[in-house]
C-alpha cells in the first residue's frame, strides 16, 4: 500500500516471516540489521526519561528561538537617567517651583501628573527599541548524510513574535511543518499541537498560526534535501578543537556557527566560495 504525502509517498508491505519475498533475501542478516537497528541513545541522567537525542535537540533549539533582541532591557544608564530626572522634578524640583509660584495646594494634581507623562515617556522608549514589530527568527540545523553527500537533512526552526494577538500565514520550501513547544512562558496555556500539511501554486504554506499578545508560537519543518553547499571539517587536537566551514553553493549564509559537544563558534556571514576557520 503507499499514500502520497506532500512531495513524497509512504509504503506499507506487510508479510509472515515465512513469505518468500523474505526467505529469499540474498543477505538477511544485513536486512533485518539496517531495518531494526538501535537509534542513538543520550546518557543516565542528561537527559529526562524517554527523551530521544532528537527530541532533546529540538528543545534546545526551540528554546534558543526566544533569544530575540528586540526582547533586551533598555540600557540600564538610559533607565537610571530617567529616575534621577523623575525623582529632581517631583521632589525638589516641583516643591520649588509651586513654592515659588504660591501654589503648594496644586501638588497633589502636578505629581500624578509627572508621573503619567514619565510613564508614557518609558513606554515610547520601549515601543522605540522595535517593540511594536513582528519578529521571526530561525534556527537552520544541516547535517550531512553518510554515504550521500549531496543530500543532507535539513531541520528549520521558526518562531514568530507578535507584539498583539493575531493570525499569520508562514511561506517555505518545505511540504511538511508541525508546531513545537518552547520553553518557559512563551508558549500560551491550551496551545494545541497537530501538523500543518498545506499544499498552495506557490509552495507549502503554514496557515493560520495563531500568536497571543506578546507571545511566540512556533514551528519545525524536517526535511531530506539537496546538500546546500556547507561543508565542514573539526580535527580535536590535544588541547584544542579546529574546525573549518566552506560554502561551496551560490548562496550567502548567515549567521554560521559550529557546534562540538558543548562548545559553540560563531562564524558571522559566509558568502559563497569562502571558507573561515
Amino acid at each position: 500500500m503507499v499514500q502520497h504525502l506532500g512531495a513524497g509517498s509512504v509504503g506499507q508491505f506487510s508479510a509472515p516471516f515465512g513469505h518468500p519475498a523474505l526467505r529469499a533475501l540474498v543477505d538477511p542478516a544485513a536486512f533485518w540489521a539496517d531495518l531494526l537497528h538501535t537509534g542513538p541513545t543520550l546518557p543516565n541522567g542528561f537527559a529526562p526519561d524517554g527523551m530521544n537525542p532528537d527530541g532533546f535537540l529540538e528543545s534546545n533549539l526551540a528554546s534558543a528561538l526566544t533569544g530575540l533582541p528586540a526582547l533586551e532591557f533598555p540600557s540600564l544608564t538610559l533607565l537610571g537617567l530617567l529616575l534621577c530626572v523623575y525623582i529632581l522634578i517631583v521632589g525638589p524640583g516641583m516643591y520649588l517651583l509651586l513654592r515659588r509660584l504660591d501654589q503648594q495646594m496644586f501638588g497633589w494634581i502636578a505629581v500624578p501628573l509627572v508621573t503619567l507623562l514619565f510613564a508614557g515617556l518609558a513606554y515610547g522608549i520601549g515601543h522605540a527599541q522595535r517593540g511594536g514589530d513582528v519578529l521571526l527568527n530561525q534556527i537552520t540545523l544541516i547535517e550531512g548524510l553518510s554515504g550521500s553527500p549531496d543530500q543532507a537533512r535539513i531541520r528549520t526552526f521558526a518562531g514568530l513574535f507578535s507584539p498583539t494577538r493575531a493570525e499569520y500565514t508562514l511561506s517555505g520550501s518545505a511540504a511538511l511543518v508541525r508546531p513545537i513547544s518552547l520553553q518557559g512562558p512563551w508558549t500560551p496555556a491550551g496551545q494545541g499541537g497537530g501538523l500543518f500539511v498545506q499544499e498552495a501554486p506557490f509552495g507549502p504554506r503554514v496557515e493560520d498560526i495563531v500568536v497571543e499578545q506578546w507571545s511566540m508560537s512556533a514551528v519545525a519543518a524536517d526535511t531530506i534535501g539537496q546538500n546546500p553547499g556547507l561543508a565542514a571539517q573539526i580535527r580535536i587536537d590535544s588541547d584544542a578543537v579546529r574546525a573549518e566551514v566552506e560554502n561551496r553553493g551560490d548562496q550567502p549564509v548567515r549567521d554560521v556557527a559550529v557546534v562540538q559537544g558543548e562548545l559553540v563558534a560563531r562564524l558571522g556571514d559566509l558568502a559563497p566560495a569562502i571558507a573561515r576557520k
